[in-house]
């Protein structure tokens, strides 16, 4: 969401107001009724709005809230009903389980050129599937990020890929992201703490190229997320799954620099998991072996970040 931004009000050293605007939008949350109040007194006396008073918010930029005396909730129900609306004379309406089954074989399309209409419609579908993406449905990342590839020159076959993500979609609109009020349910050791973990695939494209994806939680709540496919092809899986995890730890940097902004210094290293032992072997070794001397800069920068303290693996 390029055009996103979000503004934190902070009284001494508390933040008691964040406002989140896309557009014309406005999303604030505020430590209180009273600051609430004033909050909006001053917004108004700036800009025009469509509100003369502001409640609990049920939906925003086609995300659903809730809440319950324990929880905060959110999903894409109001989004997928129009989705399914949109694609009801060209999905079955049945129960789908899995985006793609596992190892669907995805290749360009082998003859002729798709038509404007073709690329037009195969477009659309893939734009709102990677709004859903990257506004909630972190599991159907690596799928979407599969079939865009494709968007220049779309077959009958991409485009019926796509209709299968969005009847995994439906089957499973309910599904969303819980964060706990109560910062006494959350396990101790996960309170205030941020965690990543990073993974790989080893050529899992049609032309060989990994694909790497990250995820980070935050008081035991998933916050933020990402599938990217690699620029260059690795040749072996600790190679992927080390690329994979340098991208993590860059992240790492920034949420940790975005959390202090939010009055949540982190204290102690972030832990990030990689299920690559043999990567995490060769970065702690004191000598670079010649099976991985053409990555062993990313090797000697992580090795860097936990020294310093910043992370732990």
């Amino acid at each position: 969401m390029a055009a996103a931004r979000s503004h934190v009000k902070r009284d001494v050293d508390q933040v008691i107001a964040i406002l989140h605007l896309y557009v014309d939008d406005l999303f604030l949350r505020c430590l209180n009724q009273g600051i609430l109040d004033q909050t909006m007194d001053d917004l108004k006396k700036l800009f025009a709005t469509s509100h003369s008073s502001i409640t609990g918010v049920d939906w925003f930029l086609g995300l659903n809230y809730g809440n319950t005396d324990q929880n905060e909730y959110c999903s894409l129900t109001a989004y997928l009903d129009r989705l399914r609306d949109r694609y009801a004379d060209v999905i079955e309406l049945r129960d789908v389980h899995l985006p793609l089954a596992p190892r669907t074989p995805l290749f360009p399309r082998e003859e002729g050129q798709a038509t404007k209409i073709e690329k037009m419609n195969f477009a659309t579908i893939v734009g709102e599937l990677l709004y859903a993406t990257k506004a909630l449905r972190m599991d159907i990342a690596i799928h979407v990020g599969r079939i865009a590839q494709f968007v220049n020159n779309p077959s009958e076959e991409h485009m019926r890929y796509a209709l299968r993500i969005v009847q995994y979609l439906l089957t499973t609109k309910d599904l969303g992201l819980t964060f706990v009020k109560d910062i006494k349910l959350i396990p101790k050791e996960s309170r205030g703490v941020l965690v990543a973990y990073a993974d790989a695939d080893l050529g899992g494209n049609y032309d060989h190229k990994s694909t790497a994806g990250s995820i980070f939680l935050f008081n035991d709540s998933v916050f933020a997320w990402n599938s990217k496919k690699l620029n260059l092809v690795v040749l072996s899986t600790t190679e992927a799954e080390m690329t994979a995890l340098t991208m993590c730890v860059k992240d790492v940097i920034v949420y940790r620099q975005l959390l202090e902004h939010l009055g949540f210094k982190q204290e102690k290293p972030t832990p990030v998991y990689t299920d690559s032992q043999s990567g995490i072997r060769a970065m702690f070794r004191s000598h670079t072996s010649q099976r991985v001397k053409h990555f062993a800069i990313k090797l000697a920068w992580l090795r860097q970040q936990e020294e310093s303290g910043l992370v732990v693996y």
